[in-house]
């Protein structure tokens, strides 16, 4: 893919993968659609020999900005992360800073910036404000059995080994078509990081019967390591968020078991 930022080209649409061009299809231009491109950021960096973690950031949706840009078909969210890499800012300023954890923990010496991640929203179509009802939308959205088989698809095509659900934990095991339900999943789950009380250190348990409210959990699921965490969005003086030193104690508390996936 080019490094524009913006194109309603034809020959750039031919250039995303399969299952874009078939998203393309279920929601045209001319029924007033607009949708942020997604996907592998950068793929020589991703099959990279050295990109060995290969971290899907699995998030609800993005918001337009309110410039000339939110009326275009096509708005291409990867290219501007490609593009912008460690400098990105807003979520993806803490979604660096998540990978800076995660990728320094596992390999004890390396730090990589999102531009060697992949980006995959649930719902596609960009939100030009915050009034409409992001709950309802993503609902609706997994609903669709034609739209969710392709979220499946492109889930297997971008071939992750590290999910990073930013409070889509539910989505992502739709997609999954797991057996268990949402709370029956937590049997996966081997790591948590407490929230308690932000003064305070900050607890790392391997107890799946722990029932309090958590800033990170991680989950071993057949060949993929999941960390459900808060949103990137969300801050501290909301009260609740993920911090990168979360991802980066849980991951130390646990790294044997996840060589082990890595190395499978």
């Amino acid at each position: 893919m080019g490094e524009k930022i913006i194109d309603n080209s034809s020959e750039y649409m031919l250039q995303l993968s399969q299952t874009w061009q078939k998203i393309l299809k279920l929601f045209p231009a001319e029924q007033g659609n607009r949708l942020q491109i997604d996907g592998i950021i950068d793929d020589k960096k991703w099959n990279s020999p050295q990109n060995k973690y290969r971290v899907l950031f699995f998030l609800k949706e993005s918001y337009r900005r309110s410039d000339g840009t939110k009326n275009l078909y096509l708005y291409s969210l990867i290219n501007i992360l490609k593009l912008k890499g460690e400098t990105a800012g807003g979520t993806f300023l803490v979604a660096n800073k998540w990978m800076h954890a995660i990728t320094d923990a596992l390999s004890e010496n390396e730090k990589f910036d999102i531009s060697y991640a992949a980006l995959m929203n649930v719902s596609k179509k960009g939100f030009i404000d915050r009034t409409q009802t992001a709950a309802k939308t993503l609902k609706d959205a997994i609903a669709d059995g034609n739209y969710k088989t392709l979220l499946k698809q492109q889930l297997q095509e971008i071939s992750p080994k590290i999910i990073v659900c930013g409070n889509t934990l539910p989505y992502l095991l739709e997609i999954l078509q797991t057996e268990e339900s949402h709370k029956d999943f937590h049997k996966y789950r081997i790591a948590y990081s407490e929230l308690g009380n932000r003064k305070e250190e900050r607890k790392i348990g391997r107890s799946p019967s722990f029932q309090g409210k958590t800033s990170l959990e991680l989950f071993l699921y057949k060949n993929y390591i999941i960390f459900s965490a808060y949103h990137p969005s969300a801050r501290p003086s909301l009260g609740y968020y993920t911090a990168a030193e979360d991802f980066f104690n849980i991951i130390q508390a646990t790294r044997s078991d996840l060589i082990n996936v890595l190395s499978d």
